[in-house]
């Protein structure tokens, strides 16, 4: 099978950032991600939030989310998504004591939703919480978080498997493909719309003899909609 992994586009400057229980914070680019400096001050309930609305086009199987809390104390964190019939439903991931380098909360999308949400897109991430222990006032944390990441495929370290409907969904074939090449569709009764993972339409293609032509499309993952079929295609 192949794994493909996206990285989530994360300006700092785009995602709304609050917090309890620190003052004079700093958010600067990191890696993939972000990191979050602070002083620590008093707080009852501490934590950090981040929140954006964000369209997942792609429809990935695991999303994930790293991060290294350093010398602060992350107890909890909390993923909020959205299905498309605006469910809102909030995935908490218990954290262990005494975090060394790096953590991974790993989603998988057949958590939160169920086969008809996979028929229809977008699904959608909303915010990030982290509820933290209560800081030493006064002293300096930084919270790292370097990547948040979209699997496509199998994550082969928590055995995630790929969740689809049977009849809302086309199949390609092969897949991956090279760019240039003809793959087949079948299930596709219509034309076949090629979305970008940024949900951005990138060409319409007719099916002939079941097949259709993948020329001009660059390597990543897109989304193919024919009529009330859907498929993903990995082109490489």
């Amino acid at each position: 099978h192949v794994t493909t992994v996206e990285q989530v586009s994360i300006d700092p400057t785009t995602w709304t950032i609050t917090q309890s229980g620190g003052k004079n914070r700093t958010i600067t680019s990191f890696e993939n991600g972000m990191k979050i400096d602070f002083v620590g001050a008093s707080s009852r309930n501490p934590y950090i939030k981040l929140a954006k609305k964000m369209a997942l086009w792609g429809i990935p199987d695991t999303l994930r989310v790293r991060f290294r809390p350093g010398n602060l104390k992350v107890k909890r964190v909390s993923i909020s998504t959205n299905t498309v019939n605006g469910a809102q439903v909030i995935s908490d991931f218990e954290i262990p004591e005494n975090v060394e380098g790096e953590y991974v909360c790993k989603l998988p999308t057949s958590q939160w939703c169920d086969a008809a949400d996979l028929s229809n897109y977008p699904l959608q991430m909303v915010y990030i919480y982290f509820s933290t222990g209560a800081a030493t006032t006064g002293q300096n944390y930084s919270l790292e978080i370097p990547g948040i990441e979209l699997l496509y495929g199998k994550d082969e370290a928590s055995g995630v498997t790929t969740v689809v409907a049977d009849n809302s969904r086309m199949t390609v074939t092969p897949n991956p493909a090279y760019a240039g090449a003809m793959v087949t569709v079948a299930g596709a009764k219509e034309d076949v719309k090629i979305y970008n993972i940024e949900g951005r339409l990138v060409k319409t293609e007719t099916p002939i003899d079941g097949k259709i032509s993948t020329s001009g499309l660059s390597a990543g993952v897109y989304l193919l909609q024919s009529g009330a079929q859907t498929a993903r295609m990995i082109i490489k």
